[in-house]
């Protein structure tokens, strides 16, 4: 039978069967809402889930990381309407960062896969509004997927110019690429892994698996001129989508930059979750 979230006080919760013995546990705030909000939407997580999603926020708060982000994907449930939700801000609104899908996607348990020709998310953030800071940013997204096309994992243009926002876990070229206004790359023969866009100064870093790979120089405020709204899995230029991605993603964050050794951290945190859900590459 499902594990079920029961509300107690002060964020303390009861996970287990409602007609069995249960588990004292306390959630975050934001985890006893996401399975609220997760149940709504037609899935009931298992307390295998449950103690993931916890453990992942709870380590992200302690590092740091949990008040630099805007967006957290756990992609649970097998469901679009699941894999949708930003556990940051667990509320089911386009205003919430909430995913909407459109093309051909495949939902399941070990994530979200877009069809690679029409499938892309629309994030609904903005840059330009969106992050606080000049070149203090960051996206990420866990990819399950070994291929080599020239699909984006995250990608959004200067208002259809050719200075670029975007992250690609491994390019038909061969290249983890990823730009904040200038390119970067670096040679990647496997695209699985834990892949990030990162800049918290004028130096924008493209990471794999916590492991910084390269280094480059973002354009000045360049994030904050974009006024496009981000998408996942394709991208935006202009009024144009195209560059459409092949490849799994069973978690995506996006926010402020992150320094060298909350990168890392959150490498571990990001490997530890999918790990717990049997799902880790």
């Amino acid at each position: 039978m499902p594990l079920t979230a029961l509300g107690g006080a002060s964020g303390t919760v009861v996970i287990g069967d409602t007609t069995t013995a249960v588990f004292p546990q306390t959630l975050h705030p934001n985890v006893n809402a996401y399975i609220a909000l997760v149940a709504a939407n037609g899935y009931a997580m298992t307390r295998i889930e449950i103690d993931a999603v916890n453990n992942m926020v709870l380590s992200m708060v302690s590092n740091g990381i949990w008040d630099k982000v805007i967006a957290v994907y756990p992609v649970i449930g097998g469901l679009a309407n699941t894999h949708r939700i930003n556990i940051k801000d667990p509320r089911d609104a386009d205003s919430a960062y909430r995913l909407a899908f459109t093309g051909g996607w495949t939902h399941g348990s070990t994530g979200m896969t877009p069809n690679g020709t029409t499938a892309y998310a629309n994030t609904f953030v903005i840059p330009s509004t969106g992050f606080t800071g000049s070149n203090d940013v960051h996206v990420s997204y866990y990819s399950r997927t070994n291929n080599l096309t020239i699909g984006y994992e995250f990608g959004v243009s200067y208002d259809g110019q050719s200075t670029r926002f975007y992250l690609i876990a491994r390019y038909s070229n061969g290249n983890m690429t990823g730009a904040l206004g200038t390119s970067i790359a670096k040679v990647n023969a496997n695209s699985t892994g834990y892949y990030m866009l990162n800049s918290n100064s004028t130096n924008a870093q493209i990471i794999k698996n916590g492991v910084i790979l390269n280094t480059g120089t973002a354009i000045t405020n360049f994030a904050l001129f974009t006024t496009q709204t981000l998408l996942l899995a394709a991208e935006r230029k202009g009024n144009t989508i195209l560059e459409f991605s092949s490849k799994q993603c069973a978690f995506a964050s996006i926010g402020a930059g992150l320094s060298s050794v909350q990168t890392n951290a959150f490498y571990n945190i990001v490997q530890s979750f999918q790990t717990a859900l049997g799902r880790q590459v």
